[in-house]
């Protein structure tokens, strides 16, 4: 499958997922959306007010996953849409309107990468003393291999510089990063050092297509993809990979992406998968599908928002919990109501 750094953003189930690929002829039928809403567990108003053209969100999961008081949080949106499917796709070319909400700087990445595409990489100013006070199992930012006492020392902290050198790092540190995923795939991604106990990306990222109860559990071709990606094909689906500095929470963030949009053959169907390599912040894995579905009663856009993060445990974990399950509906809910209004467009 040819790669293309095209201007194309995204937006980010059962056992079954877990398999090898396979072909598209030995799908299973894909659930009409109101089942799928059903079984997710919209209830009956919601169902109502969905076929009335009214965006309808869910959180479906918050639950305690792994290590370092990581939980899993997990969110369905559902808006019925008058579009096409070419419609859909189109819009999501556009690095400037879709799935961008947050987003301060986005950076494209040729497959393979070259050190150019990181050149505008910046690190927050509030993160430079952080960068300096971390230690390896205790600190504010979350730093993979080479160690931290490796890298702080490549820095030379009394200069006036010291912003520079921390955003060239970082783009030498991505630009690693991305060059061995676009070989390796995510098991080139060393464990991150914050916390107490080492989080691998890769065990996150292969946990969240699991137990994904989206719509890709129709497309377990889709699904091998991202999860085996590069040693994987997908006939159908192109790629694109960017880094974002975004707003999250309290902190910027640095993130990598990469984005897959599949227009699966013998279906009128077509899916945008976000898979996060990284963040600087929060997130040890995130996982956002967006599904264009055609149903003979209209059509629906499905969006499938799920996250693991730590420090969700502890006394007041089940209020933190919630609080990010109530931002995250939010944000689906204004993803959607905004996507309504760009395929209305003539």
């Amino acid at each position: 499958m040819k790669t293309t750094a095209s201007r194309f953003v995204p937006v980010a189930a059962a056992a079954a997922l877990c398999l090898a690929a396979v072909q598209p002829a030995a799908r299973a039928a894909r659930p009409t959306v109101p089942e799928f809403a059903k079984k997710v567990g919209f209830d009956a108003g919601q169902l109502a007010a969905l076929e009335r053209g009214e965006v309808v969100t869910k959180v479906i999961k918050t639950e305690m996953v792994a290590a370092n008081d990581t939980a899993e949080v997990a969110v369905v949106g559902l808006v019925k849409v008058n579009a096409t499917r070419q419609a859909f796709l189109d819009m999501a070319k556009d690095v400037n309107s879709f799935r961008n909400e947050g987003k301060r700087k986005v950076g494209l990445i040729h497959n393979p990468p070259v050190a150019a595409d990181f050149a505008g990489v910046e690190i927050p100013q509030s993160d430079l003393s952080d960068l300096k006070a971390c230690k390896p199992g205790k600190c504010a930012l979350k730093l993979a291999g080479p160690g931290l006492v490796e890298l702080q020392q490549k820095i030379d902290w009394k200069s006036s510089n010291v912003g520079q050198q921390v955003n060239a790092l970082a783009g030498e540190r991505l630009f690693a990063a991305m060059t061995a995923y676009t070989t390796q795939g995510t098991v080139a991604f060393k464990g991150l050092e914050d916390k107490s106990t080492p989080i691998h990306i890769d065990e996150q990222l292969k946990a969240m297509l699991a137990n994904s109860t989206s719509l890709i559990a129709v497309y377990p071709e889709l699904a091998a993809y991202l999860r085996d990606y590069p040693n994987a094909k997908l006939a159908g689906g192109s790629d694109l990979f960017f880094w974002a500095l975004a707003d999250f929470g309290l902190k910027p963030t640095v993130t990598m992406t990469h984005v897959v949009a599949y227009a699966p053959a013998g279906s009128e169907d077509a899916v945008i998968a976000s898979k996060q390599l990284y963040a600087s912040h929060y997130f040890n894995g995130g996982l956002a599908l967006t599904t264009y579905a055609k149903d003979a009663t209209g059509t629906y856009l499905v969006q499938s928002d799920r996250v693991r993060a730590d420090s969700l445990g502890g006394m007041f974990g089940g209020v933190k919990r919630s609080k990010m399950g109530g931002a995250m509906e939010e944000a689906v809910r204004k993803f959607l109501e905004k996507t309504m209004t760009i395929l209305s467009k003539p």
